[in-house]
């Protein structure tokens, strides 16, 4: 049980982030300033992470069967534990490899 739940935390971690990069990858070809904006602001990087999560939420089974195990429960997921989750990756890796990607243009 426990190793499940923490599966399904581990697939809502790399779905929001991958979405997240993404979505900043896509917005810096033709807004570099803007991207770089939902990179180094954290009210701005809050913003977009609720509303990658709430996708997420919405369209679980969606994502589940495009990037799951399988075996992933909607009900694992406790959102504020994922975004705090996210947050630490992001201050620790996310925004330094991201920056460094869009400022070389290596996406």
């Amino acid at each position: 049980m426990i190793k499940e739940k923490n599966e399904t935390m581990m697939f809502a971690v790399a779905v929001v982030l991958m979405r997240y990069c993404n979505s900043i990858y896509y917005m810096a070809n033709e807004h570099y300033d803007t991207a770089v904006f939902f990179v180094k602001e954290k009210e701005a990087v809050d913003y977009i992470l609720d509303d990658l999560i709430k996708d997420l939420m919405n369209n679980f089974y969606s994502y589940k069967d495009r990037y799951g195990k399988g075996h992933e429960k909607q009900e694992e997921i406790n959102e504020s534990e994922l975004k705090g989750k996210i947050l630490l990756i992001h201050e620790q890796s996310v925004k330094y490899l991201v920056m460094k990607n869009i400022k070389y243009g290596t996406v």
